[in-house]
């Protein structure tokens, strides 16, 4: 990964860890979901569908799928309930603007992550 990402002072590793410092340099699935999921907070409808959508196109699922440390297990379930969160946002806002076609997506999206919860 270091040669791929050369002199770039994103990622940190040290003896103890690896660390991913989001610098907005790179196209990362979790960091757009976190960023574009931030903006939808609070925004305006028609932001919120274009943010919001934005974020839920890149929730690739549970982090790091294969592995099982415990502390993987408090992060997944926090990203699990922001999607969720999410997609009921954007289903809401979507329904409010107008655009059924969106609102269709999340209402349905939502219900299979409620689904794969269970």
């Amino acid at each position: 990964m270091r040669r791929i990402l050369g002199e770039d002072d994103s990622l940190e590793i040290t003896p103890g860890q690896l660390c991913w410092h989001d610098q907005g340099r790179h196209d990362i699935d979790l960091c757009t979901f976190l960023r574009e999921s931030a903006v939808s907070e609070g925004a305006s409808d028609e932001l919120v569908v274009i943010h919001g959508s934005a974020a839920l196109e890149n929730y690739s699922g549970p982090l790091l799928p294969g592995r099982d440390d415990e502390w993987l297990d408090v992060l997944r379930s926090e990203l699990e309930q922001r999607c969720s969160a999410l997609c009921q946002r954007v289903y809401r806002s979507a329904r409010a603007t107008g655009r059924t076609d969106v609102a269709m997506t999340q209402r349905v999206s939502s219900a299979s992550l409620d689904t794969a919860a269970r």
